[in-house]
């Protein structure tokens, strides 16, 4: 009676975590998505187990197998791993982002059954970032296309860069 309760409560705990998480089996099937996961994604519980856990990953990512594959490829092979980024599909929104780290589920016996996903929600970060990335893109376009000398000084005031303009008229 005790572990059946200890497991209620576990599952409980995982399905109102306040963060995404998920588990899959070693066929990469998913047997478990909490509610976190079904608000970032659109994707209820109920249409997603048992699918295979790819199908639910951004199309605009072409890199599955380097990204989540092979996390949870160490994972299932019972060797710790680091942290991806997962960009799953999103109904009706754009993707969403999601830091995953994952640890292997294992049975009674200590066999490995499949993997547990925990995750944090980067979107915002992520979506930051490469608004950043394209700014300074921008930026530094404007500057080599520049019909003026742009040239950038160090704290000891040595040029460490400068501009196409200043660099076809001074070499």
């Amino acid at each position: 009676a005790g572990s059946q309760l200890a497991a209620s409560d576990l599952q409980r705990m995982i399905s109102f975590a306040n963060v995404p998480i998920f588990c899959v089996n070693k066929e990469l099937r998913i047997e478990e998505w909490n509610q976190k996961i079904e608000q970032l994604t659109g994707v209820s519980k109920a249409d997603a187990l048992n699918r295979f856990l790819p199908e639910f990953y951004s199309k605009q990512s072409t890199n599955w197998w380097n990204d989540a594959g092979r996390l949870l490829q160490d994972t299932l092979a019972g060797q710790n791993s680091g942290v991806v980024e997962m960009q799953f599909t999103s109904s009706g929104r754009s993707a969403a982002m999601v830091a995953v780290s994952a640890t292997c589920q294992r049975t009674a016996k200590g066999d490995i059954k499949g993997a547990v996903c925990i995750g944090q929600d980067v979107t915002e970060l992520t979506t930051e970032k490469m608004r950043a990335e394209n700014l300074a893109e921008r930026l530094e376009s404007l500057i080599q296309s520049a019909n003026a000398p742009i040239f950038e000084l160090d704290l000891e005031l040595n040029v460490v860069r400068w501009n196409s303009w200043l660099k076809e008229r001074c070499g």
